[in-house]
């Protein structure tokens, strides 16, 4: 029962990513054509040609999208200094945990269940033991609602990403392009499309108007990450109200069970 409700509740995870690959994809191959002067390519922008292509580009592309911006996951799993990055993981229903024992009677020398943050068993703990089989079987419609307000952050937070690398290497191509003009003609010839101008400034916009409306502020968040952060302390609400549940998992479990110990 578990397994096909999981199936159901992840949902809005596959289909976020299948749209995060579809952006980054549409965003490389553009790239390539507006500044395929400099790249020394010739890629047609809609013809038989570009068409059929596709899937070929896709074959190469899509897998490196997938194995360098979506497995990674940089949102939940990064230790780097990025406001989003520390407000997404802030959210964790897991540290919930971490908190109850800190504030028991208990410490980490007298009490042998004691959770520490090293190693993640919490994190273990609060995903195999309540939200993939306690909460999943209650309330599958608070899993999947999960999902889908963290991945909607995932994928505000990967276009903001692929907004600024497009910028980047959009300013590198024009100056390495004009660089290698001045070497070959011995002067300045700023030659550059409209879409190469046009380009970055809408990349730039992106990035302004995601940002705007959606703001990982730890007092105040707004957007993707208030939903975030909502629909979390939903997930808190239910460990509170399932206090005899923790107990038994938490607290009472033996030393060598290795049902929640990450493997």
């Amino acid at each position: 029962m578990s397994s096909s409700l999981l199936t159901k509740a992840t949902k809005p995870k596959r289909k976020l990513e299948r749209l995060l690959v579809l952006i980054a994809f549409l965003s490389v191959y553009y790239y390539a054509f507006i500044y395929q002067d400099a790249l020394g390519l010739a890629i047609p922008f809609l013809s038989l040609t570009s068409l059929l292509a596709i899937p070929v580009i896709g074959t190469v592309v899509i897998p490196l999208i997938k194995y360098t911006i979506i497995r990674p996951d940089p949102l939940q799993r990064s230790s780097r200094s990025n406001q989003s990055i520390r407000f997404f993981q802030a959210q964790f229903p897991s540290r919930y945990l971490l908190e109850r024992c800190d504030r028991c009677k208990e410490t980490k020398e007298t009490c042998p269940a004691f959770l520490r943050e090293e190693g993640g068993e919490y994190r273990n703990i609060w995903f195999k033991g309540f939200f993939n089989k306690r909460i999943l079987e209650e309330d599958p419609g608070l899993v999947e609602s999960t999902f889908e307000k963290g991945y909607t952050c995932k994928l505000i937070f990967y276009i903001q990403g692929i907004a600024r690398w497009f910028i980047i290497f959009s300013v590198l191509a024009l100056i390495i392009k004009q660089v290698f003009q001045f070497v070959s003609e011995g002067r300045v010839v700023f030659d550059a499309t409209a879409l190469q101008l046009i380009s970055p400034i809408v990349a730039l916009l992106v990035i302004l108007v995601l940002g705007y409306n959606n703001k990982p502020d730890l007092k105040n968040p707004t957007g993707c990450w208030h939903a975030w952060q909502e629909i979390n302390q939903m997930n808190i609400a239910w460990m509170k109200n399932h206090e005899a549940e923790l107990n038994s998992v938490v607290c009472k479990r033996k030393g060598d069970d290795k049902e929640f110990i990450s493997t």
